[in-house]
């Protein structure tokens, strides 16, 4: 029993969904007033965690064929053969379901639509085009930049500026971030027949210069509460600091296209979304 829990947790890709959770809690907190409504906060996290591990469940399921040709994926629970296909499909509709429900009847209906946006985005639209297209990242990281929305909106009027700051937050960030790791395993994605930027990019000519672009087109994205929300220096410096820390991991992959640079770009990555969240929380309530 306690085995097959172990792998419908995974089924929902843990730390992806741990994530989204993160930027949807940021987004309530950012768009609150004090003191925080408890209550709401838990829904809002609960009917996002439901509705994003859904998602991810499905994707694996949508996937498994695939999976199983990539060193990288092999080991998830469908291709190990450790859960059959219907239970996984009927476990991820459940979840998403449920997700959504939660958010209509205890959130609001603008969360609950912005979580139906995210299935209709990753599992419609992104995952289908990932065998056609090099866009298909670009297309991706519109579900990943919608849970902070589902945050705001959990508690904020329609038209408030943070909705839109984070978004694009979480848009751009995303691109330098999955370049650099469909870099890393680039011949698992050719192998299965994936159209990532770096399959038919051998040089890593075009992958280094995307994620250059895409990086500096997050920082100017990471620069817009500056313009209209109360956020200090403090969120200014933080920026610049970590803003030059991945854009010069990025140039040191721009000069030497090894999976090492890549991997720390990769890092970088994670690194920077993470400090710029908690920077833009401290700013928030100090």
């Amino acid at each position: 029993m306690a085995h097959h829990i172990h792998s419908y947790l995974e089924l929902t890709k843990p730390k992806i969904t741990l994530m989204a959770l993160i930027t949807t809690a940021v987004g309530f907190l950012l768009a609150t007033s004090h003191p925080i409504n408890i209550p709401l906060f838990a829904c809002t996290l609960i009917g996002a965690w439901l509705t994003g591990s859904g998602a991810n469940s499905f994707n694996e399921y949508l996937e498994r064929h695939f999976d199983s040709q990539m060193q990288r994926t092999q080991n998830r629970p469908l291709p190990r053969h450790e859960l059959d296909p219907k239970p996984a499909a009927i476990f991820s509709l459940t979840c998403s379901a449920l997700g959504i429900l939660i958010l209509l009847c205890f959130v609001g209906i603008i969360p609950a639509l912005l979580a139906l946006g995210v299935l209709v985005t990753y599992l419609a639209l992104y995952t289908p085009l990932k065998r056609h297209s090099a866009w298909c990242t670009v297309v991706g990281a519109i579900p990943g930049a919608i849970p902070p929305m589902i945050g705001v909106y959990a508690v904020a009027e329609i038209r408030t500026p943070m909705a839109l700051f984070l978004f694009l937050i979480l848009f751009f960030w995303q691109l330098p971030h999955f370049y650099a790791l469909a870099w890393l395993y680039k011949e698992d994605y050719a192998t299965a027949g994936f159209c990532m930027l770096s399959v038919n990019d051998a040089s890593g000519d075009s992958t280094a210069h995307a994620i250059i672009l895409t990086i500096l087109l997050l920082i100017c994205a990471s620069a817009l509460p500056l313009l209209e929300t109360p956020v200090s220096f403090i969120y200014g410096i933080g920026l610049f600091a970590l803003g030059t820390t991945l854009l010069l991991k990025a140039y040191n992959f721009l000069r030497d296209r090894n999976k090492s640079n890549a991997k720390k770009v990769f890092m970088a990555s994670n690194f920077y979304l993470l400090g710029l969240l908690l920077l833009l929380v401290i700013d928030f309530y100090l």
